[in-house]
């Protein structure tokens, strides 16, 4: 509180400005009529007339420059613009672009020198106070390729039977080795085979807590070889996948030297050696098979025994 505080009194008139956030008071009677005129700044409590409600996406590394949106109501269209990321002690304030009464687009800073927390996100439009309700980002250390896991029965030295789908699982994990609790991870996966023309197509599902199941479909019987490539310099969902570099060929994530890492093994993929005469595989008959044939297919059953693996 700046200035000595009103004098005690009654009947004193009291307004509010809404521009400036401030309690007028004025006048009031205490044994004769009184002209002073008092004010109180309370826009660290009501805020201005606009408020932000949640932020888009609501995590990024803290290195920054993740492009957020910002959703709220009441914004007004201005070219000054300030964002504030704090977390109460420690803050960092960044431009802003109004798109709408309901949007406000901005970058968002450097936490580097604080470290990975959860920070409040404030707008102030025009000079005006600071937005006083609660919007959360949470600030995150990026991915480490050479940290990271992957294991699972897609990676199995014998995997599984060609034209069935595969998956492994990928754990995230920061450069401290700690597993990453939040998803958005520029991934990109490369299963090729020197009898394909084309890579294999892949699914990721990103359970957003750091883990991801990867899955694949092997069309043909043989050797495959699995890539799994990190791009460390995540911003906002957009990657640039460069020339990855390889520093060994083992299971399991491992860097090179850009910043991109991947995971290279070979795999062999468990079938049997498919015959021309039996439309389903599994036995000697001709091609029309018999419905006992066709029986013990459904039934899981099989007429032969399954070639080894090739």
């Amino acid at each position: 509180m700046a200035g000595s505080p009103p004098s005690p009194r009654e009947d004193c008139s009291v307004g509010y400005d809404t521009k400036t956030c401030q309690l007028v008071f004025f006048g009031g009677w205490r044994q004769g009529w009184l002209g002073d005129l008092h004010c109180l700044n309370v826009a660290g409590i009501v805020g201005p007339p606009y408020a932000v409600q949640s932020v888009e996406p609501s995590t990024g590394p803290v290195t920054g420059n993740t492009p957020v949106t910002l959703h709220g109501i009441g914004f007004i269209e201005a070219s000054q613009v300030q964002v504030k990321f704090s977390d109460g002690r420690r803050e960092a304030t960044v431009p802003g672009k109004f798109v709408s009464s309901q949007k406000i687009t901005c970058n968002t800073p450097s936490f580097e020198k604080y470290g990975p927390m959860e920070v409040v996100v404030r707008v102030a439009i025009k000079g005006d106070p600071f937005t006083v309700n609660k919007a959360m980002f949470n600030f995150f250390v990026n991915t480490k390729a050479a940290k990271c896991m992957a294991f699972g029965p897609g990676l199995l030295p014998v995997a599984g039977k060609s034209g069935r789908k595969l998956s492994f699982i990928m754990q995230a994990k920061d450069s401290t080795g700690k597993p990453r609790n939040s998803g958005d991870d520029a991934i990109k996966v490369q299963v090729s085979s020197a009898g394909l023309v084309e890579d294999v197509p892949y699914q990721i599902h990103d359970f957003m807590d750091g883990i991801y199941r990867i899955t694949y479909q092997p069309p043909a019987p043989g050797k495959y070889t699995v890539n799994v490539m990190l791009d460390e310099n995540w911003v906002a969902k957009i990657a640039d996948f460069g020339e990855t570099q390889h520093s060994r060929a083992e299971p399991g994530v491992s860097g090179g030297a850009s910043s991109m890492a991947s995971m290279k093994a070979p795999r062999t993929l468990l079938s049997t050696t498919l015959p021309s005469t039996c439309v389903l595989g599994m036995c000697s008959a001709s091609r029309n098979c018999s419905s006992d044939c066709r029986k013990r297919h459904r039934l899981g059953g099989s007429s032969r025994t399954p070639s080894p693996p090739a």
